[in-house]
């Protein structure tokens, strides 16, 4: 069973421990994806800090972004909010039907050629950006065996 920690990633670099495994970059997480047993809906909330110039070609990316991955075998939902602190903050919510349909979404040709490109270009490189992964089962309760709603996984950094 695994623990719930939220991932804090800093300047490119993450350490945590999920279940005494330690996960340092996204080929761990593509490995947990791939090994777990879990097969279940799952989701990633993302806290973005945005280059306060650039805020307006996020909001136009990120809307072609939700567009693609709607058309996506797996898709659940993508939103995109703004935080109410600060209008350069964002709140991205991504829900996947299994772990398997997150993995072929981050190694998709849209997210490899034009995600990867354009996203770096428009954050702030010096904010820490983090990352929290949930099962939707677990939150609904038709999970009785996990007694956690989060589990942490990691992309690669911005």
């Amino acid at each position: 069973m695994e623990r719930s920690v939220m991932l804090l990633v800093v300047f490119g670099a993450c350490v945590t421990l999920v279940s005494g495994q330690k996960m340092e970059n996204a080929g761990d997480v593509v490995a947990w994806c791939r090994e777990t047993d879990y097969k279940g809906s799952i989701g990633m909330v993302t806290k973005v800090y945005v280059n306060s110039t650039k805020v307006n070609e996020f909001k136009e990316f990120m809307t072609k972004h939700a567009g693609v991955a709607k058309t996506e075998n797996g898709y659940i939902r993508f939103k995109v909010n703004t935080d109410y602190t600060r209008g350069d903050i964002f709140w991205v919510v991504e829900e996947w039907a299994s772990p398997s349909a997150l993995i072929a979404h981050g190694e998709s040709d849209w997210f490899q050629n034009h995600f990867l490109k354009v996203v770096p270009t428009l954050v702030d490189a010096n904010a820490p950006m983090q990352i929290g992964f949930y099962l939707l089962d677990a939150v609904t309760g038709e999970n009785p065996d996990c007694d956690s709603a989060l589990i942490p996984l990691l992309f690669l950094p911005l």
